[in-house]
């Protein structure tokens, strides 16, 4: 990320860490975890059994705490990557949809981590109701106040009269290492080769004296391709070897057109695609080669008016509750 750097491990300090799914990822990426800071309990339970052997994290890098009480200053000039996931709750369309007026909205206190940390980039994940109409303006403060973490509102002013500030600001005010560039993308995880429709909602940033800009991703799958497979080569069909009168899905789309660079893309891949080769689960016991693959008596069926996941097609989202 900078040049004394290249070829050394990356470091990241993680907010809102939750159990770890983010964290997987950016250690994947090639990241250290300076800190996994999280406040629930059986989250950072999760965390510190699991950590060390699959984050290469000691004990002592999970931190049980509300992350408006810890000191973040504590590693500014030694993070080259902040990242987290703040509560989804205010955003969520299976929430109360209060946004900025939630008191669980904890992205003041992501923005206010940059400012004290002054990472190389950070990186946030959330959901897309983040981006609807009624949250746009507050969405747009949000990637102001990242562009210009330093900018502090006022006592008593009130975010509104902070984003007309903000909006008057121009970089030049500012030294390089002041302000970040900073790039938002919703994605679907099925356009990823995730068997599974997830839309997500990912804020990310480089501090400007690096240089660099947040590449946005490009989809390596589509539902254009899965719908040639299925019924205009049938190739799909052919790799089960089963008739296409098998089908279990929606009604396929009738608007199938071939877009500009289609025939790169690959297939969404389906619930059929990610668990034909399963065997039969247990009713107990464990799989060695497949945990928690146990078939549960006495589930009920769905009624008609709510379906699951169809076989032929990427699986839903599950639905906290």
């Amino acid at each position: 990320m900078n040049e004394h750097r290249l070829g050394a491990t990356l470091s990241c300090v993680e907010l809102f860490a939750g159990a770890g799914g983010l964290s997987l990822g950016i250690h994947k990426a090639g990241f250290d975890h300076l800190a996994l800071i999280e406040w629930d309990k059986v989250s950072t339970k999760t965390l510190r059994r699991n950590g060390k052997r699959h984050l290469l994290v000691d004990e002592s890098a999970v931190i049980e705490c509300d992350v408006n009480h810890v000191d973040l200053a504590v590693y500014e000039g030694k993070t080259d990557l902040l990242a987290g996931g703040p509560p989804c709750k205010p955003f969520s369309m299976a929430g109360k949809r209060l946004g900025q007026n939630d008191p669980r909205d904890m992205f003041p206190a992501f923005i206010k981590g940059v400012a004290d940390v002054m990472p190389r980039a950070f990186l946030i994940e959330n959901v897309r109701g983040l981006l609807r109409p009624a949250f746009q303006d507050y969405f747009d403060y949000t990637i102001k106040r990242l562009t210009f973490p330093l900018f502090a509102k006022r006592e008593a002013e009130t975010w509104q009269e902070h984003l007309l500030r903000l909006r008057k600001l121009e970089r030049a005010e500012f030294d390089a290492s002041e302000t970040y560039v900073v790039s938002s993308q919703l994605v679907d995880a099925a356009d990823y080769g995730l068997p599974q429709r997830r839309y997500r909602v990912f804020i990310s940033g480089f501090r400007s004296d690096l240089g660099l800009s947040p590449d946005h991703l490009l989809p390596t799958h589509s539902k254009e391709a899965l719908f040639r497979e299925q019924w205009i080569t049938g190739e799909y069909w052919d790799r089960y070897q089963i008739s296409a009168d098998q089908y279990l899905g929606p009604a396929p789309s009738n608007g199938y057109r071939t877009r500009d660079g289609e025939d790169s893309l690959r297939a969404w891949r389906t619930v059929r695609d990610a668990t034909s080769d399963l065997p039969t689960p247990v009713q107990r016991g464990v799989m060695e080669q497949f945990p928690n693959h146990v078939q549960v008596p006495g589930a009920r069926i769905y009624p008609p008016c709510h379906t699951g996941s169809y076989y032929d097609s990427p699986a839903k989202a599950l639905k906290a509750g």
